[in-house]
């Protein structure tokens, strides 16, 4: 549409709630709750825009309010200004850019124009923020149990560690003295993003505001600690402000919907009735987009490999790639966790292997000693039926280029001081030989391919969204024309029109370039799209390995079961809601 969506949504006539949503400020105010009374909100946006230092609007009047005890969530894909929204909660917006008009309120505190020291003593707690990247947001020099400690104020020492303890049980990690002394870089990406929430509630603020909290979860933590946040906004009367691609999640866990496009909000309402009926285009878009594996329609087309009754199958011939009773572990304090025992599979020229499991199951361990950045304790890596040597630093350029690796965390696997378009560049020089000038022209390509702008090459990664940020890894991954791409949870971070066009692109690679997958992943959804055969795994061992629509349609292993049953679905979210029907509670 020319000159981009309108500020808000079509009308429909007799939705009260809907209409109260879509009344400019100051009708966000006071908002009806779902018990007929009129409330004053924790959170009021009113009228915001932002721009930056050329003049172009980052925010366009965006309005919204959040009530005591309430969940909001605000959706959108990457770069329609969600985060940028979310950041002004904590009285902060990013270098470059300025509040021209418009106003934010947390808990009756004024937050837009204030200082920045007021604006701090704010922070934790009276709003805490908890970040899309848990790597970068943890200090790599503190020990667990001292970064909770240290923003614990006013409170004896017994005060303090029986806090630190409730906070790690609440969001279900470890108390023990053990793991309060490990180091961040020590811990699961699940468990990086956990102890990020860990350290938003420890002083149990008023405000949650949560920016992609589930990026690093598997399912079956996902659904345990968003239950527990459930819970603690609904007893203490938390405000909660969920910045998700996550529409599953969002129709789940939240009261209200806030959808933004180009950094106006073009639809908002109950998170319900607007999922299940979205009146604006775009909503809908990001409706059709989003991939349920419940709705897994049959087995792929592509022939798969049939499971032993006993585990995995025999390694044959014909493999692009085999792994054969892959034993792995890290060594800590003089013992060895194991991380990978008796793991063997072969992926073929084409064909898509998922693995699936629990943070910490092994997942990431086993893709590491693939490409040879873990060291196996023993088993075998074959290349076209020739052994890889275990570590990447002694293959060959062409075993390099072959196997491609693209991270979970692209804002550390980038490197912040070299453009989009450097970074990109690097492998086309350096793996495929290719001249700067047609090099130049390939990134513009992949760029395009991954859906990002050309101009983005000009970039550096501390400039882009999250989304836009993996798309670029993504692009990376693919310049040095791999055989094999393993892929660890590099949908995770992505809307979901995004991520069903990466989707959609990855199986048009396998189909035109034969590329094989090592797909990793808890995202069944995703999983569901991509994969030719699954192995699932738990604490390092095979628990079940076969076709894809068999696992996800009729699993046989009791794991297995409860990761399928803890796996989001819009679908099921939508039909089996508790929340009181539309129109329960309004305010005459």
């Amino acid at each position: 549409m020319a000159g981009g969506f309108p500020r808000t949504g079509h009308h429909r006539p007799g939705r009260l709630r809907e209409h109260l949503l879509r009344r400019p400020a100051p009708a966000y105010r006071r908002w009806p709750s779902r018990t007929g009374r009129r409330v004053n909100p924790l959170v009021e946006v009113e009228g915001l825009t932002i721009e930056d230092h050329a003049g172009r609007t980052i925010l366009h009047e965006v309005s919204f309010s959040v009530g005591a005890g309430e969940a909001v969530g605000v959706v959108g894909e990457s770069g329609s200004g969600k985060t940028t929204t979310a950041l002004t909660l904590l009285g902060w917006v990013r270098h470059g850019l300025r509040v021209v008009s418009g106003r934010v309120r947390v808990a009756d505190a004024e937050l837009t124009g204030r200082p920045e020291k007021e604006a701090r003593a704010a922070r934790g707690r009276l709003v805490a923020y908890v970040p899309q990247s848990p790597a970068s947001a943890l200090s790599p020099l503190m020990r667990v149990g001292d970064q909770i400690t240290e923003i614990l104020t006013g409170m004896t020492a017994a005060e303090r560690a029986a806090r630190v303890a409730e906070t790690l049980d609440l969001v279900e990690l470890p108390d023990d003295e053990d793991f309060r002394r490990k180091f961040p870089h020590q811990l699961s990406g699940g468990q990086q993003q956990r102890l990020c929430l860990a350290l938003a509630l420890a002083n149990r603020p008023k405000v949650l505001v949560l920016d992609e909290p589930t990026t690093g979860l598997d399912v079956i933590t996902q659904a345990a600690v968003l239950a527990h946040l459930d819970r603690i906004r609904r007893d203490l009367k938390v405000g909660v402000i969920l910045v998700s691609h996550d529409l599953a999640l969002v129709a789940a866990h939240t009261d209200r919907v806030v959808v933004m496009y180009q950094g106006r909000v073009v639809e908002a309402g109950f998170s319900r009735s607007l999922l299940a009926r979205p009146s604006h285009e775009y909503t809908r878009g990001l409706v059709a987009a989003v991939v349920d594996h419940r709705a897994l329609g049959g087995s792929p087309a592509r022939a798969v490999i049939s499971a032993a009754p006993d585990g995995p199958p025999a390694i044959g011939p014909v493999s692009l790639l085999a792994v054969k009773d892959l034993h792995a572990s890290h060594r800590t304090k003089g013992r060895a966790i194991v991380a990978a025992e008796g793991i063997s599979f072969e992926i073929r020229a084409g064909e898509c292997l998922a693995i699936v499991g629990q943070s910490g199951s092994g997942k990431t361990t086993i893709a590491r000693t693939v490409v040879g950045l873990h060291r196996a304790d023993h088993g075998a890596v074959l290349l076209d039926g020739s052994p890889l040597p275990p570590s990447a630093t002694a293959r060959g350029r062409d075993e390099l280029r072959r196997i491609q690796y693209i991270f979970q965390d692209p804002f550390a696997s980038l490197n912040p001081r070299r453009t989009v378009g450097d970074s990109i560049r690097r492998p086309l020089r350096v793996l495929r030989g290719m001249p700067e000038r047609e090099a130049r022209a390939e990134v513009a390509r992949l760029l395009e391919r991954v859906r990002i702008r050309k101009d983005i090459a000009a970039a550096y990664p501390g400039e882009l969204s999250g989304g836009e940020c993996q798309r670029v890894a993504i692009a990376r991954g693919l310049a040095s024309s791999p055989d094999l791409l393993v892929c660890d949870e590099i949908t995770s971070a992505l809307d979901v029109s995004v991520q069903a066009s990466v989707l959609e692109l990855i199986n048009e690679l396998r189909r035109d370039l034969d590329l094989a997958l090592l797909f990793i992943s808890h995202d069944l959804g995703a999983v569901s799209v991509v994969a030719d055969t699954i192995m699932v795994v738990e604490r390092g061992r095979c628990r079940e390995y076969g076709p894809a629509g068999e696992v996800l349609r009729t699993p046989q292993d009791p794991y297995t079961c409860r990761l399928v049953e803890a796996a989001p679905s819009l679908s099921e979210a939508l039909v089996a809601s508790t929340r009181p029907a539309d129109g329960a509670g309004v305010a005459k």
